[in-house]
């Protein structure tokens, strides 16, 4: 994996990390730029996340390294509960 977030640096892209069932919760920094989408920690697209688990991910992302941060919220059923909880506590 090192490999390919390597190429995508050198393109000057950014990579895309994902929340989701059985991914690898990583969050990755590529070109001063971290991307986070968040489809559902135990349930594709169909979770509603705990203000906890939001929390976490909001921690890790300001601790990124990065100058440009920011987080994508694809889990329908609970994407305007979380998006709010997020946009309130940024």
């Amino acid at each position: 994996m090192v490999e390919t977030i390597d190429k995508i640096k050198n393109m000057g892209l950014v990579f895309c990390s994902v929340d989701a069932p059985g991914l690898p919760r990583d969050r990755i920094v590529t070109n001063k730029a971290i991307y986070l989408r968040i489809h559902g920690y135990k349930e594709w697209y169909r979770y509603i996340y705990s203000q906890t688990e939001l929390d976490t991910i909001l921690t890790s992302i300001k601790k990124a390294n990065a100058d440009k941060k920011a987080i994508y919220l694809n889990n329908n059923h609970g994407m305007l509960k979380n998006g709010l909880y997020l946009l309130k506590n940024t």
